[in-house]
This record gives structure tokens, sequence and C-alpha cells, in this order.
């Protein structure tokens, strides 16, 4: 994890110098339907959910399990930040479960209906075991969950203090909890929920974090920011109409309304 971690940097540190080396490789891809949603494993495998079936496939792009998911309905959220323990996540049911690496149920459903919770629209795994993040939009707050019992870690009235009305993303990484407004930008928390930091942008599609890096979505390009010195640089897209994009090092997955895509981000000097 440390030279995975390092290898990070030097390429991070070598693509702010050599924009003008860089190169997009395209290595496997997959016609998906409007509403999948997908998410890579810190391995590279892909969990890919549409229709009724949860599918994944392995880091060349070849399938290596299937699974229906006419138990949960639509999903809407596929989390396999932990590759042992996936998290699903229903917005249509409102229910949260969970699968092995084989895509095997491993629990009964949570019903977010239960912890009095009106309507959940983001889910997220928390490094806490055996816990995750909830956005209840209609309630416009945050809160940490276990499968039993609600924590003390909340943030109440998103759209009130933070004025954060189109809220897209919720996710932990090192230690922070970041939440992803389209209009106002990135926010930074604490893991007991106290804001550390706001970097105001706009026009946001989608946000990725990798150390001191903000890598920022926007229409038919991608930004890179220093979250330090907010610094940035901007490369085109691989994929025009860019929708999500993950970052795994130098790899990076990039899909459209019908289109997901395995890359390569090659420097040449």
């Amino acid at each position: 994890m440390v030279k995975w971690l390092f290898m990070g940097c030097c390429f991070v540190s070598c693509f702010l110098r050599a924009q003008d080396s860089l190169a997009w490789q395209p290595l496997w891809a997959l016609d998906i339907s409007q509403n999948a949603a997908w998410q890579a494993d810190p391995f590279g495998n892909l969990f890919l959910s549409e229709k009724d079936q949860l599918r994944k496939y392995d880091s060349l792009g070849q399938q290596r399990a299937v699974q229906s998911s006419k138990f949960l309905g639509s999903i809407s959220r596929v989390d396999p930040s932990n590759p042992m323990k996936t998290l699903l996540f229903s917005e249509q049911q409102q229910i949260v479960t969970y699968v092995d690496n084989t895509l095997a149920q491993q629990q009964t459903n949570i019903e977010l209906g239960d912890f009095g919770l009106s309507y959940v629209t983001l889910v997220a795994t928390s490094s806490q075991p055996d816990k995750f993040w909830v956005y209840d939009q209609e309630n416009s707050k945050i809160v940490l969950l276990s499968a039993n019992s609600q924590q003390r870690q909340r943030i109440e009235n998103i759209s009130g203090l933070l004025g954060a009305h189109d809220v897209i993303q919720l996710f932990e990484q090192d230690g922070f909890l970041y939440l992803i407004d389209r209009k106002k930008g990135i926010f930074q928390f604490d893991t007991y929920g106290t804001l550390t930091f706001h970097w105001e942008k706009t026009a946001l599609l989608w946000v990725a974090i990798e150390g001191e890096y903000a890598y920022l979505l926007k229409e038919n390009r991608l930004e890179v920011m220093n979250l330090k010195t907010q610094d940035v640089t901007v490369i085109a897209t691989p994929l025009a109409d860019a929708l999500k994009f993950q970052k795994i090092q130098n790899t990076f997955y990039f899909s459209t309304k019908d289109r997901l895509q395995k890359f390569n981000l090659r420097l040449f000097r």
C-alpha cells in the first residue's frame, strides 16, 4: 500500500509537470444502460449493476461473477471500498445490504426507514468497521449508521448551514468525509462531523480525492487541483460527455450515459 501511494504521488507530480506529454491509452470498454451503477475496488475489479443484475469484472474486463439483484430493485450505489464486503444501496427501496467477493449476499437487508430517515439519496462506506454514512435529502442531514443503531456522528441542516442544495456525492477518503455539491464545491469534514475546509467550485459532474489532489470532472475536461495551493491543471477527457470517473493510480474509468471505458494515462517525455 505504501508503494502504491508513492507511485501515485510520483505520477501526479509528473502529470502536473508534463501535461503536454500525456496520452489516454484505451484498455477495454463495456456498453451500459443509462441508470447503471458502477465502481472499481482497490484491485481494479469492476462492480456493475444494471437492470436486475450485479456483475463483477476483473482488471482485464473479463466477467468473473454475476448475480440477480431483483431482491433489491434498482441499485443506485455500488461501493466496493472494502473488497471483501461490497455495499449495495437501493434508493428505490431505501435498503442497504452487503455482498461478498462472489456477489453472494452476506446478511439481511438494512431498512433505512427503521432509523427514522425520510429519504436517503446517498450512501458511503465508512472506514469504521460495519458502519456507513447516509445523506437524508429530505431532512438535509448526514448520519453515520451501523447495522443496528445510529451513531453520534451526524451533520444537521446541510442546506441551511452550507447552502448545499445540489448534493451529488458523499464519500470517505484518507480519514475525512467529503460532501460534493454540484454548484458549491467540495466540503471536507472530519469523521466527527466537523467542517474542516471548503473548496468553492461550480459546474461539477464528479470528484475524486487522492492524497493532496482533487480530480474534478467538468464538461469534457478533467481539472487536477492541489488541495493546499489550489493550483489547477486541465486536460481533456478521453470520452466526450463523460458523467462519472474513477482513478486508481494511473488507471482511470470513465462513463457516459451508455458506455464505460478503462484507460491508462501515459506519460511521454
